[in-house]
């Protein structure tokens, strides 16, 4: 995988991870009254990131099928048009061919 790729998905993953960290500690932490983690706020964190991580596996797993099926459709279309083109090159070559040669009138010179 080329630098552009890995610092692409590496900023991926920092926005996802973000995103649920401000998601579940809004939905989870409900006040500062303490400075340790109570139990149900570690309880309801961790059931909120599990979701999270489910959910995102989940969708790539339905993306990568997707995409694949995607990309069968796209070479079949393609596989069609470069038949059609060779098909429609073969005709004009064949007319070409079978076409008689017109020569041109010569007018004298005066």
């Amino acid at each position: 995988m080329d630098l552009d790729a890995q610092l692409r998905q590496f900023k991926d993953f920092l926005q996802l991870y973000n995103i649920i960290t401000e998601r579940c500690f809004t939905s989870c932490v409900d006040g500062f009254f303490t400075r340790e983690v109570e139990n149900q706020e570690d309880f309801c964190v961790r059931n909120c990131v599990d979701k999270y991580a489910n959910t995102n596996q989940l969708i790539m797993k339905t993306y990568v099928e997707v995409q694949g099926k995607i990309n069968e459709k796209r070479m079949e279309e393609f596989t069609k048009q470069q038949q059609e083109l060779l098909e429609k090159q073969a005709q004009e070559q064949q007319i070409d061919v079978n076409s008689p040669i017109i020569q041109s009138e010569e007018k004298p010179a005066t």
